[in-house]
């Protein structure tokens, strides 16, 4: 969880996703659609500083990394806002921290090697 961030308050790992077929039922609770192996992931909470009067934000993510290299040519890094299917394990629940909600999608694409045989990614 990012610690850099002079504004991330609070951060935690709420739960570490099992490398598995996507679609698998053991992710938390919302399953993943389409072809490939998930290669790990986690459900992560992460509190950012709003200042006063302004409440703090906080973000329930789900990141997972997913190999679709077969089918799509890429490894895929997903990272997904939503409700944590327990929120008794959050640190703040959306009435006393509001959410902020996120989407996006990294494509990792292999390239021939150098020359000197260093591989590459774009």
């Amino acid at each position: 969880m990012p610690t850099w961030n002079r504004f991330v308050s609070a951060s935690k790992v709420i739960e570490v996703l099992p490398a598995s077929n996507v679609g698998d039922s053991g992710n938390g609770g919302n399953g993943s659609s389409g072809d490939g192996s998930l290669f790990g992931g986690i459900w992560g909470y992460v509190e950012l500083w709003f200042p006063w009067p302004l409440a703090n934000r906080a973000m329930v993510v789900r990141c997972e990394v997913v190999d679709v290299l077969g089918s799509c040519g890429a490894i895929l890094v997903r990272l997904l806002s939503g409700d944590y299917r327990d929120p008794a394990k959050l640190p703040t629940t959306p009435q006393s921290c509001p959410r902020l909600h996120a989407q996006n999608l990294t494509a990792i694409l292999p390239l021939p090697p150098k020359p000197d045989g260093t591989p590459r990614t774009r």
